[in-house]
């Protein structure tokens, strides 16, 4: 989610629908930005991918303990048309103390993989 790593992650599973919130860095200063979807191995629309700017389209499932959420986001910037795929898996460690989330993105202007542990609060 974003160029990298955010500092915090709080996620909220409600039965199917799976809620990721990160704060965000804009030019306006830093606020919370929550993306829900549900991980059923469908392209779903959502509010709040990546930026806010732009459509999003997270297609997420579950396998083996590991939940991946691929975004893909489309927008236009100065009459270019950019698009950027985002894909993060997020696994729990053995005793569910640690989350460790492995990112990559692939845009117009390169790749890039990050991968951040969370202590769980």
């Amino acid at each position: 989610m974003g160029g990298g790593a955010p500092a915090s992650l709080t996620i909220a599973i409600k039965g199917e629908e799976i809620s990721i919130t990160s704060p965000r860095r804009s030019r306006e200063g830093e606020t919370m930005q929550t993306m829900t979807f549900t991980a059923d191995g469908k392209p779903h629309a959502v509010e709040g991918g990546m930026s806010g700017m732009g459509s999003t389209t997270v297609t997420a499932t579950w396998a083996e303990g590991v939940l991946t959420v691929v975004q893909t986001m489309s927008f236009d910037r100065g009459g270019q048309a950019m698009t950027f795929t985002t894909t993060e898996k997020y696994s729990l460690s053995a005793d569910g103390a640690a989350l460790t989330v492995e990112g990559s993105r692939t845009t117009q202007r390169g790749d890039s993989t990050w991968k951040a542990v969370y202590d769980k609060k």
